[in-house]
């Protein structure tokens, strides 16, 4: 198996209820078959003196209403015709979610890229975030959170498999390689 990663990240323009925008993407997810892995784990980000280790997931329910209800919301493992994915929910504060990022092997990802990438560019113009980006190990070398800050300031750097980006006059402009 490849230690590549495709990694994905969806940049909100503006910041948007954790609680039910996770709800909301979560039912994007399932409408394309992609659906909380029983047995996989799942992560509550660390919240003022909490801190968390990861845990089973055993309810997919319980869990992603723990997730959406937690102010720094957290990350959990989906299965994609029985592949796993890791999606991270960004938050800049209480409920505040600024990002959605996706992980999963490429040799996983290329196995059904079609569908996958469709599901990008829904999330892209269901959300018209400010940036969506696709590619091979992008978080190699920094983190989602440092990417986010950086387009948050307007600076669109890195070269990506995937680049969309939305501009507040409702125009789409993609740059795919």
């Amino acid at each position: 198996m490849s230690s590549s990663s495709m990694d994905i990240l969806i940049i909100f323009q503006d910041i948007k209820n954790s609680t039910n925008t996770i709800l909301e993407f979560n039912q994007i997810l399932s409408n394309y078959g992609i659906v909380i892995e029983v047995d996989g784990l799942y992560y509550l980000n660390d919240y003022g003196e909490q801190e968390f280790d990861p845990e089973d997931i055993t309810n997919p329910q319980e869990t992603l209403n723990r997730i959406a209800n937690w102010p720094t919301a957290g990350w959990l493992e989906y299965s994609v015709t029985g592949y796993s994915m890791l999606v991270s929910f960004k938050t800049l504060g209480d409920f505040c979610l600024s990002g959605i990022y996706l992980s999963m092997y490429e040799s996983e990802y290329n196995y059904q890229k079609e569908t996958l990438d469709r599901v990008i560019y829904y999330l892209h113009e269901h959300y018209k975030p400010l940036r969506t980006i696709k590619g091979e190990n992008i978080f190699e070398n920094f983190c989602p959170e440092d990417e986010i800050t950086s387009v948050r300031n307007g600076i669109f750097e890195g070269d990506y498999e995937i680049d969309l980006r939305y501009y507040g006059n409702g125009w789409n402009y993609r740059f795919c390689n």
